[in-house]
């Protein structure tokens, strides 16, 4: 941050433009302007649940099976 004087006195602040964090402008100059704050780790609220056991099946074939019971 670089401080702007005019006669001695700070009138201003020459700072670097924000970061674009998501690619809508809309939410990064929320960002930017203190209204929204990101997350801190990068991901999805899915990547809090816990992993499925493994089955040994494909997600194909259990979706299949499951209609099968369904009918």
């Amino acid at each position: 941050m670089l401080p702007i004087t005019e006669r001695g006195k700070v009138i201003a602040f020459l700072t670097p433009p924000p970061p674009t964090v998501t690619g809508n402008p809309t939410i990064d100059r929320w960002i930017a302007e203190g209204r929204l704050v990101p997350q801190a780790v990068p991901g999805t609220v899915l990547d809090l649940l816990p992993l499925a056991e493994s089955t040994g099946t494909s997600l194909a074939d259990a979706v299949i099976a499951e209609r099968d019971i369904e009918r």
